[in-house]
């Protein structure tokens, strides 16, 4: 039998770092890759070192079972295209998977009449027209998270109970900021009931995020409520009618731009052939810890590293003046910032010219990131906080830096590795586009979806 060199396990569970160097004598994956880690104490004193190394994921398939799905009419509640929310361009995708399995009509926002979706089109009415058509259909969906565009939705799910998909579990300042100062302000009131004694309903600003979500009531009221993680589940069953936990659907994308191509868009950014793109999707805000991100950056250039950072989002709170954090960490230079991004398929080629997307959340307000899931889909390589729901994500799929104050040393040292080893990150993006492919592909969480609304209406 051929001599085997034992696989190396994940770099950050190994051992926190303040150095790190590469040995590219191993073999894993059928790639090169490893590192040796030095000079920090560990941060945890088991592991498993088994489930930590990169490796290929196993075949399977999370459908479920073949069913002949009857058509049922089902309303669909949801910010839309060109709305500026994450959730509204993900549910396009998802609607055009789920209009398969069911009779779709969108309530939005607008007055539009219909649709189109990849060339279908499906009726749609004003949300605020639910109460008088609601016996139109058999089930009603609504998606809820904590931007405005959410105010309606959040109130006719109130009203008229169906299935919530919670995709924020803390609603708070959504809700203060849209009902507290309101003719609406009962809806305020009625959340606050289910927050514990120890806070101020009507002064609850030096909260701790999480603590006090105030998405029981709407989540008590619903007939069923579907959140896209397992921590979040935990959260709702002391008060939740049903929980289900549904995958966040992505798109594992095969569709790569050419070589040609994204030289081309590279070059036509500033970028050079040798610069390794790090990349930040979506609203810059204080919760995905851009001051840790932009100081680990800070360090890879100061160390002569050929970094690119690349900030692909609008600034998502009126006190982050980027400009003068890229000056104050002298990365002005070294960064490119879009603002937001309406064309989707422009901001796609955004990703694909970038070679490693950091997601971080800290505190979180339980989501799941659709930029960090369509990274996935696309095969980047991601790094990622190792906190509540992100530690859910496989290892060999993401990396994780720890929340405490290691955070920037070793975001610091997971860069530094996959900005010199070229094969680690394609072996960690194929793993990642392997996972969304089999557990998170918009037809596989349609069928999941269809499969709920099928059991749910023959109640």
């Amino acid at each position: 039998m051929p001599n085997q060199t034992p696989p190396v396990p994940h770099p950050q569970k190994q051992n926190r770092f303040h150095r790190l160097k590469s040995a590219s004598g191993r073999l894993l994956s059928k790639v090169a890759v490893a590192s040796e880690v030095r000079g920090v104490e560990e941060r945890r004193t088991t592991m498993d070192t088994e489930s930590m190394k990169i490796r290929a994921p196993q075949q399977q398939s999370n459908l479920p079972p073949q069913i002949d799905f009857r058509k049922k009419s089902v309303g669909f509640a949801t910010p839309w295209p060109p709305e500026q929310s994450g959730i509204a361009y993900h549910n396009y995708h998802l609607v055009a998977a789920l209009s398969k399995h069911c009779e779709l009509t969108l309530l939005l926002s607008s007055k539009k009449s219909s649709v189109d979706v990849n060339g279908k089109r499906l009726p749609a009415y004003p949300i605020q027209d639910l109460p008088k058509i609601k016996d139109k259909f058999d089930v009603l969906i609504y998606h809820v998270g904590c931007s405005h565009f959410h105010k309606e939705i959040y109130k006719q799910a109130y009203h008229i109970p169906g299935i919530v998909v919670l995709h924020d579990y803390d609603l708070h300042d959504f809700l203060r900021n849209s009902y507290r100062h309101k003719h609406e302000k009962y809806l305020y009131d009625e959340a606050c009931q289910f927050v514990e004694a120890k806070y101020d309903q009507h002064d609850l600003d030096g909260r701790v995020i999480g603590e006090s979500p105030h998405c029981e009531a709407l989540v008590n009221r619903s007939t069923l409520t579907i959140v896209h993680n397992k921590w979040a589940s935990r959260q709702l069953q002391d008060f939740a009618q049903q929980v289900e936990v549904l995958p966040l659907a992505a798109m594992p994308h095969d569709d790569l731009l050419s070589v040609a191509e994204t030289a081309h868009f590279k070059k036509t950014l500033g970028i050079k052939e040798n610069e390794c793109v790090i990349g930040i999707f979506g609203f810059v805000h204080p919760r995905k810890r851009t001051l840790s991100v932009l100081t680990a950056v800070s360090a890879l250039v100061r160390q002569g590293y050929p970094v690119k950072l690349l900030i692909a989002g609008g600034v998502g709170g009126p006190n982050i003046d980027l400009p003068a954090l890229l000056e104050k960490f002298n990365i002005k230079d070294k960064t490119i910032f879009t603002d937001f991004i309406e064309d989707e398929a422009l901001f796609k080629k955004y990703m694909w010219a970038t070679d490693v997307v950091i997601n971080l959340r800290n505190p979180t307000v339980g989501e799941n990131s659709g930029s960090l899931l369509m990274a996935l889909g696309m095969g980047k390589s991601c790094i990622v906080s190792d906190h509540k729901q992100y530690q859910e994500f496989p290892d060999h799929v993401c990396w994780k830096v720890s929340v405490m104050s290691t955070e920037i040393a070793e975001l610091t040292a997971l860069l530094e590795i996959v900005v010199t080893q070229p094969a680690v990150r394609a072996q960690l993006g194929e793993n990642a586009r392997q996972y969304i492919q089999e557990d998170c592909a918009y037809d596989i969480v349609a069928r999941q979806y269809a499969s709920l609304i099928d059991k749910l209406s023959d109640k």
